[in-house]
């Protein structure tokens, strides 16, 4: 006897059905890599604008503390913060600080004058014993930089360096030992800066990491708006300078 195999076809119907749902079975894994990518783009946005937020604000706060050290004597008659600097590129003793193209970000800058006690310039580079100097900061398409100026040998002090690259603005914000505060680089006469407070902007550069929509962000009295698909974050704090504080207080002070 002989057996015979029967075979039976694949209908049309039933590969529609296959195909259907390995169809859905695809979709669902594509949207779901998509929205994996998505939250992956956006931590990782989240945690490069804390970071680098951190680390421009750990930069700027130590040097304007520290902002009047060293064996100057007490600032009761010498600023140790000083803004009219920052409003002209030059500093006093005269010479150019920074090229002429960066004072179009006037409003971004701040200059520190101190004796070093590490004798480190802000841009790394040593200077001798006691000199006195002053650090600048300012935000330029490059990020935040720093110029340093040698106020002993009226020179300037090696080259500009940058800071963190991502910051994007910058406003600054004096408190004064009248008990006033503004944004004006240029401080009466006669009034002691005590405390500076410092608002940053941060950019991710991480595109699609946010939705494409129209922000506006506020350094102090200073709206930013935007309107791209970029993760962006406002840093601010407040930072008082240690060899002013005891002096704008009424409280003594030995430098």
């Amino acid at each position: 006897m002989t057996n015979r195999l029967s075979i039976k076809g694949v209908s049309l119907l039933e590969v529609l059905f296959v195909l259907g749902i390995s169809s859905v079975v695809a979709a669902g894994g594509i949207k779901y890599y998509l929205m994996t990518y998505s939250f992956s783009e956006k931590s990782r946005a989240y945690n490069l604008v804390a970071q680098s937020g951190l680390n421009a604000l750990n930069v700027l706060g130590n040097h304007i503390r520290d902002a009047g050290n060293g064996g100057l004597g007490p600032w009761t008659s010498v600023k140790p913060i000083q803004p009219s600097w920052a409003n002209d590129c030059e500093v006093q003793g005269g010479g150019e600080l920074a090229a002429d193209s960066y004072c179009s970000y006037l409003d971004e800058w701040i200059a520190i004058k101190l004796d070093p006690q590490n004798n480190i310039a802000c841009n790394g580079v040593t200077v001798d014993p006691g000199d006195v100097i002053v650090n600048k900061f300012f935000v330029t398409t490059s990020g935040l930089e720093c110029q340093a100026y040698n106020l002993t040998d009226a020179a300037a002090i090696g080259s500009g360096v940058v800071i963190q690259s991502n910051v994007t603005d910058m406003r600054i914000q004096y408190h004064l030992s009248d008990e006033t505060s503004q944004n004006n680089p240029d401080v009466p006469a006669g009034e002691t800066v005590w405390a500076v407070s410092v608002a940053i902007l941060i950019e991710s550069g991480i595109p699609r990491s946010v939705k494409s929509q129209s922000r506006t962000f506020n350094l102090f009295s200073h709206p930013i708006t935007i309107n791209d698909d970029e993760l962006r974050q406002v840093h601010q704090s407040t930072f008082i300078i240690d060899s002013t504080y005891s002096v704008t207080r009424g409280l003594s002070s030995v430098l």
